[in-house]
């Protein structure tokens, strides 16, 4: 155990993970900032915890964003005790460099084989705006040496731009699977009934104008689900008033929700079991 360990009250330290709910920002105009985190640490034969961390010395070049599992040593009795392990967490440049490798060898050799309608899809915007620029930059080069390069975007999910849209891989059910899924088609759409622990709750801020907002406000939940051990979700919320979130929104409550249990980012609180 290192004298940080030790500094920090890591007495017992294990390897652990730090799932990012929310993050704040990096003005960019140093090496190392502070950033205030929220997230879910995750270790074998430990609960998932909620966890608040601040780091007084985060590298601008491994900004983490909403999404982000990050390597962390904790105190396997005090999991609020931890230890960001930056050394382990690769930099924008080295994601992007991986990433534009990737993307040229596709370009050089396209695979005919796959159809547009199944070929994958990534949307850079989930990306880090570091990593966001370069592969930019890749594109815009393709495109002088007279490549072909279509790109799409997908609408940001307002309050957290790095966060997959509904529907895209990791970005959770579309409104019309969540309403087939509270009319009873659940099964239908691989939806299973079990129950899921409110970790974490945080109100997401509408800016005036957007459309979105709801009487009782937009709140992501923290959700760590029975069915199975280390599942955790992050499921944004609409609720219709005031009342309806006091019954829902609330740390440690123990929830009815239908989850698919493949994909765990495919998870709907069951109302008809409230």
């Amino acid at each position: 155990m290192g004298l940080l360990d030790r500094l920090k009250g890591i007495s017992q330290p294990i390897d652990a993970e730090f799932r990012i709910v929310a993050c704040s920002a990096n003005s960019g105009g140093a090496v190392y900032e502070n950033c205030s985190m929220d997230g879910v640490v995750t270790a074998p034969g430990m609960d998932p915890v909620s966890v608040h961390h601040s780091s007084l010395a985060t590298p601008t070049a491994k900004w983490p964003y909403p999404g982000v599992v990050l390597p962390v040593t904790v105190d396997r009795d005090h999991p609020d005790r931890l230890k960001i392990n930056w050394d382990q967490v690769p930099n924008s440049r080295d994601v992007a460099r991986a990433m534009a490798a990737s993307e040229a060898q596709q370009l050089a050799n396209p695979a005919p084989s796959v159809s547009p309608a199944t070929a994958p899809e990534v949307d850079i915007r989930s990306l880090p705006p570091q990593v966001q620029s370069m592969v930019n930059d890749l594109v815009s080069r393709a495109q002088a040496s007279g490549a072909t390069v279509t790109t799409s975007y997908a609408t940001d999910v307002v309050g957290a731009p790095g966060r997959p849209t509904p529907g895209a891989a990791g970005g959770g059910l579309t409104p019309e699977q969540s309403a087939q899924a509270a009319a009873g088609g659940a099964a239908a759409i691989g939806l299973e009934p079990t129950t899921a622990k409110v970790l974490a709750a945080h109100e997401v801020p509408i800016p005036a104008g957007v459309v979105g907002a709801a009487p009782g406000g937009v709140w992501d939940l923290t959700l760590d689900v029975a069915a199975t051990p280390g599942y955790t979700a992050v499921i944004r919320i609409n609720f219709s008033s005031p009342a309806k979130r006091s019954q829902i929104a609330v740390v440690g409550r123990e929830l009815p929700v239908l989850s698919d249990p493949a994909n765990h980012d495919r998870i709907a609180i069951d109302t008809s079991r409230l």
